[in-house]
């Protein structure tokens, strides 16, 4: 039997039914309203049905954008003005998907040299410019991660970690002191120094990784033993030597500023690190000064003077200038920024050490000479602050056989003036002659080379 046929028609052809459409309503006519209200129903019926054009097109919008957002392996690109200051460094910066991720990503930045443009209003224009730039490339299909990574000419000649650090240099003392200048290069020739002995000076900036870094942390630590207070500042250094080397685009990474800072328990205690510390004998302070006599080495002699009687540190003698010696008020000047503390200071010439700068008759040099130049006499060329450790290990830890530094003259002369000065040292009076930050310093540093004395002639004991 034929099923009843329900539903609207195609042409004359019926549509036969189906269980769908006869479970659908049976259709039944229209009602018939008055003109304005059928009207009005048929209007309301079309928006309720349809909805406006403009919220298909933003629903599109919102759609293809989170679309785009899954499949595009970028996002958040954007110029950083830094709230438009020219006097901070501006950037084009995006994160990238790393690969074989599906939702992590890394931080790039890219310069372009944004930041040599110094007007305001220009800088606006050629960051808006490099910002299309980079939106281009990496529509393009650029991948950060894959993408060689020196394609500039003007980078070949800098391939190297040595020639790279000399042209980073370089570009940072343009303007700088001439303290600043023997600091920047103190530190390039630290990290050189590390790279020549594990044969690094093949590599480059960009190849030098975290793992590098910590590497020539532990070097100065351990190796070249130097204190966690030289060692953090070599490492700030360093630190704006690759975000330099950033913006000329020599690697894309600072390694230096993900170290932790070192610190005093980092550093193990070697078996000779009382060397340093350690001060002189009276017998071997004989034996020291008796034969550097003897192979005429008066200049040196006065050198090492002014580091047992000034209490200062030898590199702080060789930046002195002949006007840091004042005659008349009996007093040398350490200049701002060229001592351990970066602080200005005055110390007294005591009586002996006077006797031996009358010596060098300095009225006849220019104010600008050093006092210890070629030979620890007076010249316009400041030593080589290598040169007094050198010669002190030739004369006296070689020659002579007393592996003490000579630093240790430093630590000799303030227990000398312990003890000799019984009931009358004045605790203020060697703080500020050490250059010390505080009494407390002072005390600590005492006890620390284990000086301390009274008058004991008035002390009662059992004879025995």
């Amino acid at each position: 039997r034929t099923a009843p046929f329900h539903g609207a028609k195609t042409g004359s052809i019926p549509v036969p039914a189906t269980t769908q459409t006869q479970q659908q309503p049976v259709f039944e006519p229209k009602r018939k309203d008055s003109g304005a209200n059928s009207e009005a129903n048929n209007t309301s019926a079309l928006y309720q049905s349809k909805p406006p054009l403009q919220s298909l097109m933003l629903d599109a919008f919102k759609t293809k954008r989170h679309h785009m957002s899954i499949t595009l392996p970028y996002k958040s690109l954007k110029l950083y003005t830094a709230n438009k200051n020219i006097k901070k460094r501006w950037y084009i910066e995006f994160y990238y998907l790393y690969p074989g991720s599906v939702h992590q990503f890394k931080r790039f930045k890219e310069y372009l040299g944004i930041n040599k443009i110094k007007d305001l209003s220009d800088r606006l224009i050629y960051g808006t410019e490099a910002l299309k730039f980079v939106a281009d490339k990496l529509a393009k299909g650029f991948n950060p991660f894959t993408a060689k990574r020196r394609a500039d000419v003007h980078l070949q000649p800098f391939m190297g970690i040595k020639s790279q650090l000399e042209h980073i240099v370089s570009l940072m003392t343009i303007n700088a002191t001439k303290s600043q200048m023997n600091s920047y290069q103190e530190m390039q020739n630290r990290l050189l120094l590390y790279c020549e002995f594990f044969s690094l000076l093949q590599s480059s900036m960009f190849d030098f990784s975290l793992s590098d870094a910590k590497a020539f942390k532990d070097w100065m630590l351990n190796e070249r033993d130097l204190s966690p207070k030289t060692v953090n500042n070599t490492i700030s250094h360093l630190a704006m030597f690759w975000d330099r080397a950033i913006e000329e685009q020599l690697t894309e990474q600072n390694p230096f500023k993900l170290l932790t800072k070192a610190r005093l328990k980092d550093k193990p205690m070697a078996a000779d690190a009382h060397i340093r510390f350690e001060p002189i004998t009276d017998s071997e302070m004989k034996q020291i000064f008796t034969e550097l006599r003897a192979a005429n080495q008066h200049d040196f002699i006065r050198f090492l003077l002014f580091v047992y009687y000034a209490w200062a540190r030898p590199v702080e003698l060789l930046r002195l200038k002949v006007a840091d010696i004042e005659m008349e008020r009996e007093v040398i000047r350490f200049k701002k920024g060229q001592t351990k503390n970066g602080k200005a200071s005055y110390v007294q010439i005591v009586p002996p050490l006077m006797e031996k700068i009358k010596e060098l008759n300095l009225s006849q040099y220019p104010d600008h000479y050093y006092i210890f130049s070629d030979n620890y006499l007076p010249g316009e060329r400041m030593l080589s602050k290598n040169n007094p450790s050198a010669r002190w290990r030739e004369k006296v830890k070689d020659k002579i056989g007393i592996n003490k530094d000579l630093y240790a003259l430093k630590h000799t002369g303030n227990i000398e003036y312990l003890i000799n000065n019984k009931g009358m040292n004045n605790l203020k009076w060697q703080q500020l002659q050490n250059r010390h930050s505080s009494a407390v310093m002072t005390e600590t540093y005492n006890k620390r080379i284990g000086a301390y004395f009274i008058d004991v002639e008035q002390l009662k004991f059992r004879i025995c």
